[in-house]
């Protein structure tokens, strides 16, 4: 009996090669997939866990959540804001500003009004009253008929307007004590000035007033004179009426 041969299929060198080559992709897609996978799940699960601990009010919990599901996906609007939430509701307003700028930064159309309506939210309750109304008007071009929007932008403009009015009269008030102040200052120097006028002419008249003594003094010693020289003169005719030999006494 004989043994008929079989032909066996052998294979090239080449297409040895070219297997080795595709077993080696599809582990690595596997090892990829696998090392995605868990990187997804976990991702989803810290959203959740965030999701939950926002609505029982734990916001520090859903804040650190949010945080861990990030580090997986830094650039997940819905993510960044309700980080920003976290952020605002335990009152830390200039974090939440910078979580909603983010949110912006990926183009989220959906969140866009939220985002800036929220932002003007955390810009009035920071004083920045004017980024606040700016944030206000760019969500109001994207939800014209917004109502609760409008209501927020109305009210951050009245605030702005009263705050400019009181600014302006504080000025005023500064302007009126100033010339107040100069008024007083030249009513004293006024003062001084008359005080300064009315001793020259006090002095003046004092001056005058000796130099009157003077000449009266003056007078008097020249009558004085007059009288002493008649005397002399009264004295000496006498004398010449006389004896030689002297008086009788």
């Amino acid at each position: 009996m004989k043994i008929k041969k079989v032909n066996v299929y052998k294979i090239s060198a080449n297409k040895k090669k070219g297997l080795v080559a595709l077993v080696f992709l599809l582990m690595v897609c596997l090892c990829l997939l696998f090392i995605k996978l868990p990187q997804k799940i976990n991702n989803g699960l810290f959203i959740y866990k965030g999701d939950m601990a926002y609505e029982s009010n734990a916001f520090d919990d859903a804040e650190i959540c949010y945080k861990k599901a990030l580090k997986y996906n830094p650039h997940i609007g819905k993510v960044l804001f309700n980080l920003g939430n976290a952020y605002y509701k335990q009152g830390r307003f200039a974090e939440a500003i910078e979580a909603y700028k983010n949110v912006l930064l990926t183009n989220d159309t959906n969140l866009s009004v939220q985002t800036w309506n929220n932002l003007g939210n955390a810009y009035y309750l920071t004083g920045k009253l004017s980024l606040s109304a700016d944030a206000y008007k760019k969500a109001l071009l994207l939800k014209k008929e917004d109502a609760q929007i409008r209501r927020n932008l109305l009210f951050v403009l009245i605030k702005i307007d009263s705050k400019n009015n009181e600014l302006a009269s504080n000025g005023k008030e500064k302007k009126t004590e100033k010339k107040g102040a100069s008024k007083n200052e030249n009513n004293k120097n006024d003062s001084n000035d008359s005080k300064h006028t009315k001793s020259q002419e006090n002095k003046s008249e004092n001056m005058k007033l000796s130099e009157a003594n003077i000449s009266d003094l003056f007078s008097l010693i020249s009558q004085n004179e007059r009288a002493a020289s008649d005397r002399i003169s009264k004295l000496k005719s006498k004398s010449k009426q006389l004896p030689a030999d002297g008086p009788d006494y």
